[in-house]
């Protein structure tokens, strides 16, 4: 039997001591499991935050498909998981109503649900057919002017018709008191007549007064939704507004396994006294134009000082690529997007993405505007961001070698590979049906591991596997899409 001495007791505790130290500040690079995603894209659902949310929803339903009410997450641990719902949500409230109502039908396929039964009937309601009202002629803005004048001209009229009307009665009740001639009995009687005459005729003229002003306030109450219409117009996102074509592929088609290449925008570095105190706007606008675009996962910049600030990490400063990647690390997102604004004869922005795992520059971009205002430089901002997303393509390929260390692809730059991209391994797994139509909704990815190219030539890539504790083994044929 071994006895303990005050040395070996002393020792214990510095190895107990430096292995806490040791697994305490280690990076977590452990890939999110679905009940994460699910989990954050219920947060960002309390904040509002629908664009975020629906990125988180659908990279858990990526990785568990179906909605159940009972979701087994680990051990004897249990949730209620509905990611299609959700989805369905997050495209309600960003007013995208037919994505909407797929998501929300397919979830009460599956499993029904109060929540997914109300929002389906408001979305319903939203796609009603509603007969827009017809635009105003400048002939027929006209003509009510014209039944405005006529409608003056009438009271004017009718004016004229009760004073007529009042000294006729005065004349009747002078006529009165001339008691029995027969001259006052035929004027008494014309009198009569002509009362009913223009009683009548003032009914008449009242009622077609009274049509005339319904139909004048129908034709105000167009107007003025023609005016509230053409202000929501004015309103639409830069988005919207982009040109046909400016976006070379829609992320919506490609395959996704797990999350996409996750960003953090830090501030746009300031130089020369004309771009002081602008950075900081125009970093945030970077980062809502790449959320808008759907092809990023965006680190929202309120969480990403919290956790720098955590870990001592200040944003403020001249931030160099060595730097950046370390705050990328403590972030855990692929890569970090660095920015400057320089404004001297004209306006000049760069951006440029570098890689957190091998510290390269995957893209640069620049725009110059010779307008120096915040708006026209928030036009510049949009314009990089939709060439950053067009220079990162969602492709996907196929494994076709593997040598040692070395992975083939086939796929290069002919559809936009490039060296440092990012594609992330995958097998066909379960496929979904539609409980009542048998049609095949949707296939379950299996993650397998991700990879990094190193070469690339126009029609094919090398690249290596990352570590990953969630990796399985690489194997030809197997496939692959970018991050």
């Amino acid at each position: 039997m071994i006895k303990s001495t005050p040395c070996c007791r002393i020792a214990y505790c510095l190895i107990l001591a430096l292995l806490l130290v040791m697994q305490t500040s280690a990076p977590t690079q452990a890939r999110s499991k679905f009940y994460n995603y699910y989990t954050e894209g219920n947060e960002f659902m309390e904040e509002g935050d629908w664009e975020r949310a629906l990125e988180a929803y659908k990279a858990s339903a990526s990785l568990e498909w179906e909605d159940t009410k009972k979701k087994r997450i680990y051990g004897t641990r249990f949730i209620k998981y509905f990611p299609h719902r959700q989805i369905g949500i997050a495209y309600f409230q960003l007013k995208e109503y037919h994505k909407a109502k797929e998501e929300l039908s397919l979830s009460l396929a599956y499993k029904e649900s109060k929540e997914a039964k109300k929002f389906l009937q408001k979305v319903e309601e939203a796609l009603a057919p509603k007969e827009p009202p017809p635009e105003l002629t400048e002939e027929e803005l006209r003509a009510i002017e014209a039944e405005e004048a006529q409608l003056a001209e009438a009271e004017a009229q009718l004016t004229r018709e009760r004073e007529r009307i009042d000294q006729l009665a005065e004349k009747s009740q002078e006529l009165a008191r001339e008691a029995e001639t027969k001259q006052l009995a035929k004027e008494r009687e014309e009198m009569a007549k002509l009362k009913a005459q223009l009683a009548e005729a003032q009914k008449k003229e009242e009622q077609r007064l009274q049509k005339m002003m319904a139909d004048m306030e129908k034709q105000q109450e167009k107007l003025r939704r023609e005016k509230e219409q053409l202000r929501k117009e004015r309103k639409k996102s830069k988005k919207e507004r982009l040109p046909a074509g400016a976006l070379t592929y829609d992320p919506e088609k490609v395959v996704q396994v797990g999350s996409r290449l996750s960003v953090a925008v830090l501030k746009f570095e300031e130089r020369g006294s004309s771009a002081a105190e602008i950075g900081e706007s125009l970093s945030e606008q970077l980062e809502i134009e790449l959320v808008n675009l759907r092809r990023f996962k965006v680190v929202e910049r309120r969480r990403m000082k919290a956790i720098l600030n955590e870990q001592k990490l200040s944003l403020t400063g001249i931030i160099d690529d060595s730097k950046a990647i370390e705050m990328g690390k403590v972030l855990g997102v692929d890569v970090i997007a660095l920015g400057s604004v320089n404004i001297d004869n004209e306006a000049l922005l760069n951006v440029r993405l570098v890689d957190t795992e091998t510290g390269e520059i995957i893209v640069a971009k620049s725009a110059q505007n010779s307008e120096k205002d915040l708006s026209h430089l928030s036009e510049s901002v949009q314009s990089l961001a939709v060439k950053i997303y067009n220079d990162l393509p969602l492709v996907e390929g196929e494994i076709i070698f593997i040598d040692d260390e070395d992975i083939y692809l086939d796929i290069g730059t002919s559809v936009g590979v490039r060296k440092g991209t990012k594609f992330v391994a995958f097998v066909d797994g379960q496929q979904f049906k539609h409980p009542k139509t048998g049609e095949v909704l949707h296939t379950k990815a299996k993650y397998i591991g991700e990879l990094v190219v190193s070469d690339v030539q126009e029609t094919s890539a090398t690249g290596r596997l990352l570590e990953d504790e969630d990796s399985e083994e690489i194997e030809v044929g197997f496939k692959v899409v970018v991050k």
